[in-house]
């Protein structure tokens, strides 16, 4: 039984999975003209030049573009999966009937423009997680990075069957993933993630659907969490940890559930989670009490993050997902706030204090190509902390202890588990 430290958010339907974390949606489509990068080609990305096809031409498997494949930079590579629901009309159009192409107002976007949004996102998602685990290196390249995204596959899927789990509609992903036989990929091929976009059908409540009412159809209406962990250690992800909705094979894998209509700001934004979740389940420190109602780890929470047990907010150490370090508001990555803070120098009983705002992130020139991101403070601030998290070399001190590469930790689960490592050894 896995044990739940914090809370976590609920299964909800996925109209409210993605909306929570609220911000402006990115309109479709997205067609930016970036100029000339360094490190990688310019976005949008190339044309893929032949497909695959499964299950009746229901599952399209694109050659991956190599945009997303590996630079064999990092020491450790990452194998992912890519598969992206675009449920269409005879017309070869998103259908409105299965999928809501914005939040505000429907679009009707073609499948070309849908496949062309995705597909710039998740060239930058990868760029940004390879230079996130560049440890405090903040723009100056010249540290290394640890991790190397690999994308083995890039399927997109037209038709996809549902369950019903606790009284859930649910994307029935043990059929899919029989289909393009995913236990083969886990086991065998070393797998670590699943990034699965969908354009989330909306309920009555959406306003895109109260214009056009005719779309509305509680049937259509179906769950996916941020992120979503089968292992056979048990289920440590943002999610409501449901132990029969994804597979269990021989190793450990997360789905990560993206919204289309959104983009890099909140996929980076769940992975964020991901990390909070897996790093406060290995967390042995001593319990205290948040907000008068939460038992949590100490080392995690209140020496890393920098969360008050008495005010429930993060202030002037390393802040987290929700929080960057001079806020204490939710989202709030655009402040100008100047707030001392220990990010950049962190280190348990406290390092050096400087001034941050959100300038301290959103400034940072990065020799990749964030594309429509450039500026995006969201995306910014979660690369940055991305980069302030422990990660290989940091020979950052705790007592007796050294602090742990936790990226390793993140992406080698069965290993921690087995051995039960933690955030110091």
């Amino acid at each position: 039984m896995v044990k739940k430290y914090v809370t976590m958010k609920k299964w909800l339907l996925v109209l409210l999975v993605f909306v929570s974390c609220s911000k402006d949606e990115i309109p479709l489509p997205v067609v930016p003209t970036p100029t000339p990068v360094v490190v990688t080609p310019t976005l949008p990305p190339s044309v893929p030049t032949s497909s695959t096809w499964l299950d009746n031409n229901n599952i399209e498997m694109e050659v991956v573009d190599p945009q997303l494949k590996s630079n064999r930079k990092g020491q450790l590579t990452v194998p992912v999966i890519i598969i992206n629901y675009l449920p269409k009309t005879k017309g070869d159009s998103l259908d409105m009937n299965l999928a809501s192409d914005g939040y505000w107002e429907l679009k009707h976007s073609t499948i070309e423009q849908c496949k062309s949004k995705i597909k710039i996102d998740k060239i930058v998602d990868k760029l940004s997680i390879d230079e996130g685990s560049r440890f405090r290196d903040y723009g100056q390249d010249v540290v290394n990075q640890y991790i190397s995204i690999d994308v083995v596959e890039y399927i997109n899927v037209y038709k996809l069957d549902y369950i019903m789990i606790n009284g859930t509609r649910m994307i029935d992903y043990a059929k899919l993933f029989d289909k393009i036989n995913m236990k083969n990929y886990i086991e065998n091929k070393g797998v670590k993630e699943i990034w699965f976009t969908i354009f989330a059908k909306g309920d009555e409540n959406m306003p895109s659907l109260k214009k056009e009412p005719k779309y509305i159809n509680p049937s259509t209406v179906y769950a996916q969490p941020e992120t979503n962990m089968s292992s056979k250690y048990g289920d440590v992800s943002n999610s409501g940890r449901i132990t029969t909705d994804l597979p269990i094979y021989n190793n450990t894998y997360v789905v990560y559930g993206f919204e289309g209509t959104r983009g890099s700001d909140t996929d980076l934004h769940n992975r964020g989670h991901q990390i909070e979740a897996q790093m406060t389940h290995v967390d042995n420190s001593e319990k205290i009490l948040f907000g008068g109602n939460r038992l949590v780890p100490m080392f995690f929470w209140k020496e890393f993050v920098g969360w008050d047990p008495i005010t429930d907010r993060p202030l002037g150490r390393s802040g987290c997902t929700h929080m960057p370090p001079n806020t204490t508001k939710d989202y709030d990555y655009s402040n100008k706030t100047m707030v001392k803070s220990d990010i950049t120098t962190w280190k348990p009983g406290g390092g050096t204090l400087v001034n941050v705002n959100s300038d301290t992130w959103t400034n940072i020139k990065y020799k990749y190509n964030l594309g429509p991101y450039i500026n995006d403070s969201h995306v910014k601030w979660m690369i940055f902390w991305f980069q302030s998290i422990p990660g290989y070399n940091n020979n950052i001190k705790y007592n007796n202890f050294t602090i742990s590469n936790w990226w390793d930790i993140l992406y080698k689960w069965d290993d921690t588990m087995v051995n039960r490592k933690t955030l110091y050894n």
